[in-house]
């Protein structure tokens, strides 16, 4: 079963003091379907990709078992490269056997991959 309801990712920006000093965070959040065995202890997991030069960032979130919502933030950090990114992956991760990923294609039959514009 995919870890998402179809077409469901978004992206979003928030503003956040990390250590004192104001930062840009990107949200990306997806929902998915109440019906998978989801447990307190699973993790979202999202692996983003800049198109351009092919450098990879991977990073974990929460999964709000109520709301059916799945969300990672990537704080967007001074010496990260403008330009278009790419969302790879998208999955939840429990233990060995509870995990579920669903990966985007550039092109294909497959749900696209989800893009964004960064720039810093």
């Amino acid at each position: 079963m995919p870890p998402d309801i179809k077409h469901s990712l978004k992206f979003d920006f928030e503003k956040k003091i990390i250590s004192g000093k104001k930062t840009k965070v990107l949200v990306i959040t997806w929902q998915f379907t109440k019906s998978q065995k989801i447990k307190r202890n699973h993790l979202a997991f999202v692996t983003l990709m800049h198109l351009d030069l092919q450098q990879y960032m991977m990073n974990y979130g929460k999964i709000d078992e109520e709301t059916g919502q799945a969300r990672v933030e990537f704080r967007i950090l001074d010496f990260y490269a403008p330009g278009n990114y790419g969302v790879i992956s998208i999955g939840m991760i429990g233990n060995l056997f509870d995990s579920v990923e669903k990966c985007f294609l550039s092109s294909g039959e497959n749900e696209p991959m989800p893009t964004i514009q960064l720039w810093f």
